[in-house]
């Protein structure tokens, strides 16, 4: 495989919405969806980071988003 990758990885993403808690957690592959209901229209932030299986993590990534 090419980039080092050595199969299918997979990774532990901690988030949270709207503080930068990381309170939440799912694991799952490189592109992972996170899905949210009931947010209420206004300015929201989305903290994430993302833990590989040897333990290397992201920084935390803050994504700023409207809901309408």
């Amino acid at each position: 495989m090419e980039l080092g990758a050595t199969g299918v990885e997979l990774y532990t993403y901690n988030y949270s919405l709207n503080d930068d808690s990381l309170s939440e957690a799912l694991t799952g592959g490189p592109f992972m969806p996170i899905q949210v209901t009931g947010l209420t229209p206004g300015e929201h932030a989305l903290y994430i980071q993302a833990t590989a299986q040897d333990g290397k993590k992201t920084e935390v990534v803050k994504f700023e988003f409207t809901v309408k």
